[in-house]
């Protein structure tokens, strides 16, 4: 007690604190529900936009959700100025989360990696649309990311992204032209599909995805699909604008109540300047159009860079940047090239709309290689080759929504700088590579043989070695040539061109056939159409401004289908038009089918029989699917006679994998369905093991899958159980045709536990 009254009183002697009440922090209230927009598509699912809830510090933030997909995508805008106003700064990001599907990463520290080769041509769909619709001038540096957060394996992401990323720059305080929309369209057996399931699209003959402003301008396009014809090609084109376009008003109208103000980041073009520099250098302008008839690309480019630098040097006189200059020097050169072209009807080169320019064909230039071709139209010219190999060569992917995935053909595209005469990065490939890459094997892929016609695994690398507009359209020429070259059979020639557009004048567009560099860059479009003879392949467009409708575009197929004959018939009179023999370094390749039950025999334990085969018999490999299908290759057709017999000695009923006498065909008492049996493994292979019963049925085998060995995924076989292993298995099902057991090691556990309790 005396104790307290001491605490007491020096309390009572100190100072008193302040006591004025705290402020409460200010935290901004998560509202009831996001601001969302119900978008109807086609039968199936609605497209559903929200923002308000998630993301609120970005610029703009919008989730997107089709059924059972979603995709979080924001927008930010960093600094006002890291532009200049001569181009947009704008990067694009797009990831599938594997937790989309409920996987994680196949990395040891399970993080979802570097972007793969699926994600960066997303990023290039997303990219293509949105760019020439933000207002020219605007020079904030733009960032959008995207995520797809859940994939129901119905609703596809692609076009999903984009429309995210749409709703997030109309949301966003960057300026625009025009609201962007998304639709892809499919042909199967005649008939147009529209927003298609992921199975739909896969099964279609043909695959179109089109972004289009609300204003109905087309803004990207990208196509595959089996030579189906232009009439065709257009009408799934003009459903897919259409589509695109209604998608694109209505977020454009969700979006315009709840924009932002608009960025500050808006430089005017300088016209004061372009009056300054159309006195001083209007005539040299003029006459730097006509250059490529005077001289090669190299003095093309040198006196174009020359004339670059007298107009800087008169911009920052003036006290301009080097921005505006640019600028102005891009706009008075690209009315210069559409003057020339209205006025004489020739171009930079001197050819008139429809030339393509001179083809140069060099057939098998590398005398090592499976198929080599040196494709040359005017100042563009790709080396390709071709490399044959077993299935060992496929390409194995595994993408966060598609996983596992092997392909027998791919083809790689470089692009050095040293193509265009200078200097700069080189390894892994950009972005640019990657897309003129897939659109070159895109065009190709539907010529192939079946593997059972040609069991190869197909590898094709386009190299450029010069470029002046057109490359991935010279890669499919060379591509096709270098197959063909290689011996590979294909169901027909294939060959692109690019096409261009003059955009001056909106209501009379001037359509280029086989553009070169400077009609690109300065040119309304980028238009690349492949394929055969019967029809195409292929086609992908990038526009660089407004005001590309469909009907431009039908003149455009209609054009590039006379050139893309005319470069076909270069083809087979200059190269070659059917395949050559297989050259003596190819791998041959033998084929023959065992019992998928006897697959065990030919790996044996850890993979030690089939190893042993390779070495044993010179091979290049032995490969064995799932299915029973047994590949073997070599260059001695004697040693592969001698394995193959080897096999079928290994699989015979008499004999079993490393010698061992094998059971009879068993024929007696078998086991009662829903009953667990004590086993033992006797076999392993990459979808299951095969036990035996011991003394309960004495010579009777069957298959616990790789599934229904334990409650947890297992990844690796050959680490989790070992031949001799002894556990229970449940009898799941008996097959009443063939007697094969379905059995379960994880539903014997399951009976253990619950017995337990």
């Amino acid at each position: 007690m005396r104790l307290l009254l001491l605490l007491a009183a020096s309390q009572a002697l100190q100072p008193r604190r302040h006591t004025r009440p705290r402020t409460r922090l200010q935290v901004a209230v998560l509202p009831d529900a996001p601001h969302s927009i119900e978008i109807p598509i086609g039968d199936g699912a609605p497209l559903i936009l929200e923002t308000g809830r998630i993301g609120r510090q970005a610029d703009a933030a919008v989730v997107a959700k089709r059924g059972g997909t979603t995709v979080y995508a924001t927008l930010c805008v960093g600094d006002a100025d890291a532009g200049g106003g001569d181009f947009l700064p704008m990067s694009i990001d797009y990831q599938e989360r594997y937790s989309a599907t409920g996987r994680t990463s196949g990395a040891y520290n399970k993080r979802d990696g570097r972007a793969s080769d699926g994600e960066i041509l997303t990023c290039r769909l997303i990219d293509r649309p949105l760019r020439p619709s933000v207002v020219d001038g605007f020079c904030g540096d733009v960032q959008v990311l995207a995520w797809v957060l859940s994939y129901d394996g119905i609703h596809e992401a692609q076009t999903l992204a984009v429309q995210a990323c749409s709703a997030a720059l109309q949301l966003s305080s960057v300026p625009t032209l025009t609201s962007v929309g998304c639709a892809r369209c499919t042909l199967s057996d005649d008939t147009l599909t529209t927003s298609p399931s992921v199975t739909e699209a896969a099964s279609s003959t043909f695959d179109i995805i089109v972004g289009a402003g609300s204003d109905g301008s087309v803004l990207m396009v990208e196509a595959e699909g089996s030579f189906a014809p232009e009439a065709q090609a257009l009408a799934a084109l003009n459903e897919a604008v259409d589509e695109a376009q209604r998608i694109g008003h209505a977020i454009g109208a969700w979006a315009s109540a709840l924009k932002k103000d608009v960025s500050d980041g808006l430089r005017p073009y300088p016209s004061e300047l372009e009056s300054i520099v159309e006195d001083a250098y209007g005539d040299a302008i003029r006459e730097q159009t006509k250059a490529l008839r005077q001289g090669d690309m190299a003095s093309s480019r040198k006196a174009y860079g020359d004339l670059c630098q007298k107009v800087d040097g008169l911009s920052l006189e003036k006290d301009y940047t080097r921005a505006d200059s640019s600028r102005v020097l891009k706009k008075l050169s690209s009315r210069a090239m559409c003057a020339l072209v209205r006025s004489e009807g020739l171009r930079s080169d001197g050819r008139d709309l429809t030339t393509v320019r001179p083809i140069d064909i060099d057939m098998a230039p590398l005398p090592t290689a499976h198929g080599s071709v040196v494709f040359t139209r005017g100042e563009t010219q790709s080396l390709a080759t071709c490399t044959l190999g077993d299935q060992s060569m496929q390409l194995r992917v595994d993408d966060a929504l598609e996983p596992n995935t092997e392909k027998r053909f791919y083809l790689q595209y470089a692009f050095p700088p040293s193509s265009v005469g200078e200097t700069g990065r080189t390894g892994a490939p950009g972005r640019r590579e990657v897309g003129h890459g897939a659109l070159a094997e895109k065009a190709l892929r539907y010529a192939l043989p079946d593997a059972k016609t040609f069991p190869y695994s197909m590898r094709v690398e386009s190299l450029i070695t010069e470029s002046c507009g057109s490359s991935s359209m010279a890669s499919v020429c060379g591509g096709c040539l270098a197959l063909l070259d290689a011996g590979v059979p294909l169901t027909t020639s294939v060959a692109g061109v690019a096409m261009g557009v003059l955009l001056d004048d909106v209501d009379d567009p001037v359509v280029l056939t086989d553009i070169l560099g400077i009609e690109d860059a300065l040119g309304g479009m980028d238009f690349k159409v492949a394929g055969s003879r019967d029809g195409i392949s292929a086609f992908q467009l990038d526009v660089k401004e407004l005001g590309l409708k469909a009907a431009t575009l039908e003149k455009a197929l209609a054009q590039a289908r006379e050139a893309r004959l005319h470069v076909l018939d270069e083809m087979a009179s200059r190269g070659v038009d059917e395949p050559q023999a297989l050259s003596d370094s190819v791998p041959k390749t033998k084929t023959l089918q065992v019992e998928p039950a006897k697959i065990g025999k030919i790996i044996g334990k850890g993979g030690e029989t089939i190893r042993g085969l390779i070495a044993d018999y010179c091979l290049a490999n032995v490969d064995v699917d799932d299915e029973g299908a047994v590949m073997i290759s070599g260059n001695d057709p004697e040693q592969m006679e001698a394995c193959a017999a080897k096999i079928v000695e290994l699989t015979s009923e008499a004999t079993g994998g490393g010698g061992r006498k094998q059971r009879a065909a068993y024929d007696g008492p078998m086991p009662e369905v829903g009953s667990v049996y004590a086993s033992e493994v006797v076999s392993i292979k990459t979808f299951g093991a095969f036990v035996s019963f011991g003394e309960a049925f004495p010579g009777l085998e069957g298959l616990c899958h790789i599934s229904e060995l334990a409650p947890d995924r297992v990844r690796n076989i050959e680490k989790f159980i070992s031949v001799g292993d002894a556990f229970d298995v449940k009898v799941l099902a008996i097959d009443e045709d063939s007697g094969k057991l379905k059995l379960s090691r994880k539903a014997a556990l399951a009976d253990k536990v619950r017995d337990s309790r």
